[in-house]
C-alpha cells in the first residue's frame, strides 16, 4: 500500500502564471506539511538556482517551455523537451507516482494522452474542479473546460468517474449525481441535457435529476456533469461573482468611521468566510481517465494553492484513486448506447 510519506510527485516549475517563484515555493511548503517526496521540473537555469538551500528537493531538467497560448497538440509534440512532456514521461517510466502543472491545460491533456495513455473504456479524459457547499462539505464538478464538445454518453461517463472520485476523495459513501441544466424539471435543457438526462437514468450511478446554477453550493449534489462548455463559464463566473463581493466589502466598509469600527468586529469572520470560497484551498484536481495521476492546477496559483494541488496529487495516489476508476468503468454495464463521436478533438484548442 502506498503511504503519504512514499509518494512521488513531479512538478512542472515553468507552468503558470507565477512560474517558477511561486511554484517552488509550494512544493516546498508541501514538502513541509505533506511529507511527500518532490522532483521539481523546469530549466535549470530558472529554477536550479531557487532550490540551493533546499538539498530535500530532487531536480529534472527540460530543455523548453509550452507557454499557455500555445496550440496544446503541436505543442506537446514540437517541443519534446517542454517541461510537462518530462513530468509526463517520468510518470510513464515510473519515476513518479503523480504529477502537477499550473501551466496550459490543454497541453498538459495532451502529453498525458500520449505518453501514459487513457483507461480502458475512456473516450476522453475529463477536468474537474471543488466547490464548497452551504451545507459545510464539498461539491465536484466536471467537466470544466477541457472537452469543450459532450455527447450525451461522455456526460454518463464523466458522471461514473465523478462518482468515483466523490466516494474515494471526498469520501461520499453513495454519490448523488446531478446534471446541470437551465431547470430543475425532466425534460429541461437542450437535446443534449434531455438526452443525457434519460441515459444518466440507466446507468447504476445515484442519479438525482437536473439541477440548477444556484443549487450546485447548496449542497444538494456530491457531483454535478456538464460539457466543457457551460461548464468553464460558470465555473470562472463563480470565481469572478466571490472575487467580486469581497471586493465590494473591503471598499464599501472603510468608507465611514462605523464601517471602520464595524470592519474591526467582523474582519475574523469575514476571512474565516473567504476561506470556504477560497479556490486555493484545493489548489487543483486530477485529470480524470488518464492512466496515472495528472494534477491540473489553477494557472494563476500562488504556492499555498501549488501546495494544495500537491496535496490533492498525494491523496489521489494513496486511495488508488485511478485502479478504482477502472474498476467502476469495467463494472458498469454499456446501456447508456453509442460510444461518444471524435468529430472534435479532444484535446482544448
Amino acid at each position: 500500500m502506498t503511504t503519504a510519506g512514499t509518494v512521488r510527485i513531479a512538478v512542472d516549475a515553468m507552468g503558470g502564471d507565477r512560474a517558477p517563484g511561486a511554484i517552488v515555493e509550494g512544493v516546498i511548503e508541501a514538502r513541509k506539511a505533506y511529507g511527500a517526496r518532490m522532483v521539481v521540473v523546469g530549466l535549470p537555469e530558472a529554477v536550479q538556482p531557487l532550490l540551493r538551500n533546499h538539498p530535500g528537493l530532487d531536480f529534472v531538467g527540460a530543455s523548453e517551455v509550452i507557454e499557455v497560448d500555445d496550440p496544446p497538440l503541436e505543442s506537446v509534440r514540437a517541443k519534446r523537451g517542454a517541461s510537462i512532456n518530462v513530468c509526463a514521461r517520468l510518470a510513464r517510466q515510473g519515476d513518479v507516482d503523480a504529477w502537477v502543472s499550473a501551466g496550459n491545460s490543454g497541453a498538459v491533456m495532451a502529453a498525458a494522452l500520449l505518453l501514459q495513455g487513457r483507461l480502458r473504456g475512456v473516450e476522453r479524459p475529463a477536468l474537474g474542479a471543488v466547490f464548497p457547499t452551504l451545507a459545510g462539505g464539498a461539491v465536484y464538478y466536471l467537466d470544466v473546460g477541457i472537452n469543450v464538445d459532450c455527447g450525451p454518453a461522455l456526460l454518463c461517463q464523466f458522471a461514473r468517474m465523478g462518482a468515483v472520485y466523490a466516494r474515494e476523495i471526498l469520501g461520499r459513501d453513495r454519490p448523488r449525481i446531478a446534471l446541470l441544466s437551465n431547470g430543475s424539471e425532466p425534460g429541461k435543457g437542450d437535446w443534449l441535457r434531455r438526452e443525457a438526462y434519460a441515459r444518466l437514468q440507466q446507468t447504476g450511478v445515484n442519479f438525482i435529476g437536473n439541477i440548477e446554477g444556484p443549487e450546485i453550493f447548496t449542497g444538494k449534489a456530491d457531483v454535478v456533469v456538464t460539457d466543457g462548455f457551460l461548464g468553464n463559464v460558470a465555473a470562472k463566473m463563480a470565481e469572478g461573482t466571490a472575487e467580486f463581493l469581497f471586493q465590494v466589502l473591503r471598499e464599501e466598509i472603510p468608507r465611514t468611521w462605523t464601517g471602520k469600527l464595524a470592519g474591526l468586529l467582523v474582519r475574523p469572520r469575514v476571512q474565516q468566510i473567504r476561506a470556504r470560497f477560497d479556490w486555493r484551498e484545493h489548489g487543483g484536481a486530477p485529470l480524470l481517465g488518464i492512466n496515472g495521476v495528472v494534477v491540473v492546477a489553477h494557472g494563476r496559483s500562488d504556492a499555498h494553492a501549488i501546495a494544495s494541488a500537491i496535496r490533492a496529487a498525494r491523496d489521489a495516489v494513496t486511495g488508488a484513486l485511478v485502479a478504482r476508476i477502472q474498476d467502476s468503468l469495467l463494472d458498469q454495464s454499456t446501456t447508456e448506447g453509442p460510444r461518444a463521436t471524435q468529430e472534435n478533438s479532444p484535446v482544448s484548442q
